[in-house]
């Protein structure tokens, strides 16, 4: 038997690991619990899972901001044209309504003109929106940041912030909105400690860091006694500046936006009426030429028709003067 030329079969079969005593104990709970590595790691573990809700919860948090806005926008389209669609029907209920009876072919076709006031209404509507709903968003837009940037910018005045750091003061107005005064509230401290804090006893700080102290509560007014730390009142005060701010936003908008909706509405109205006059005016002058023509036709038959009894009378008196 040739030993080379015989087959080879490798032992694949697992090995068993068997645990020893001392390794039974390490994981025994009370060993487990008190361990210092595994401490570390469920500690970690406990952080960076609490990590992980918190920017759950703030991107919940920014998703139903964005849902909630978008349902307030649609629901201002419904308000808007519920109101345009009220207006435009108590306007046409004002037009002429009664009926002669001479004018039966007026006021038939004009029946059938206000049988198209509705859909007229519905489309006069729906244009209105679709052209004017991005004028009306943009004019409240527009005027609630300009008037939330006026509050802003007489609340980094009040605090002195334009004073002394007319750099920051400066740049925020001319890049920035005014919802974005939170974020240069690190640069600001920043610049407090370099400005107004030294450990030289040479040093001389500005006059208008005591107003800054006082007034965002830094050291408290008529005393050297110490108030909120700068780390804290700084971001506090800038915070107090926004939420005045989106108030009086938010009123500008809404009194901006009212402007733009009313004037959408008189364009709309006005619109709508011109273009009925116009209609009713044409099929008043069309019913006034098919009368006359109805007339020169009657005019004409009757001139013929008078012909024709003449002549006939004619020949009648010949054929009794033949006899």
């Amino acid at each position: 038997m040739n030993h080379y030329n015989r087959a080879h079969m490798k032992n694949i079969e697992p090995t068993k690991s068997y645990r020893s005593l001392c390794e039974c104990e390490l994981y025994a709970p009370t060993n487990y619990d008190n361990d210092p590595e595994m401490k570390a790691v469920m500690q970690d573990f406990d952080r960076q899972t609490s990590q992980r809700f918190e920017e759950y919860n703030e991107h919940m948090k920014d998703k139903r901001k964005k849902c909630k806005a978008k349902c307030d926008k649609d629901i201002q389209k419904i308000i808007l044209k519920d109101k345009l669609e009220k207006e435009l029907m108590d306007k046409f209920a004002t037009l002429q309504t009664d009926i002669q009876n001479d004018a039966i072919p007026t006021c038939v076709c004009e029946n059938a003109l206000n049988q198209l006031k509705p859909a007229v209404f519905k489309a006069a509507i729906t244009a209105a929106l679709k052209a004017g709903a991005s004028n009306i968003s943009a004019a409240g837009i527009e005027a609630g940041d300009a008037a939330g940037m006026k509050v802003v910018i007489h609340g980094l005045q009040h605090f002195r912030v334009d004073k002394l750091f007319h750099e920051i003061f400066d740049s925020f107005v001319k890049t920035s909105r005014y919802t974005e005064v939170t974020n240069i509230a690190r640069t600001i401290n920043s610049k407090y400690s370099t400005t107004c804090l030294s450990l030289n006893n040479n040093f001389t700080a500005p006059p208008a860091c005591t107003d800054f102290q006082y007034k965002f509560g830094i050291f408290t007014k008529g005393s050297s006694a110490r108030g909120t730390p700068a780390a804290q009142a700084i971001p506090n005060g800038l915070r107090g500046i926004l939420g005045e701010a989106e108030k009086t936003a938010d009123a500008a908008a809404k009194i901006a936006r009212e402007g733009a909706t009313a004037a959408i509405k008189a364009q709309e109205t006005a619109l709508i009426e011109a273009g009925f006059n116009s209609s009713i005016t044409s099929i008043n002058a069309s019913i006034f030429a098919i009368v006359v023509v109805v007339l020169i036709m009657v005019i004409i038959y009757l001139i013929l028709r008078y012909r024709r009894k003449k002549k006939i009378y004619i020949y009648i008196y010949i054929y009794y003067l033949q006899k």
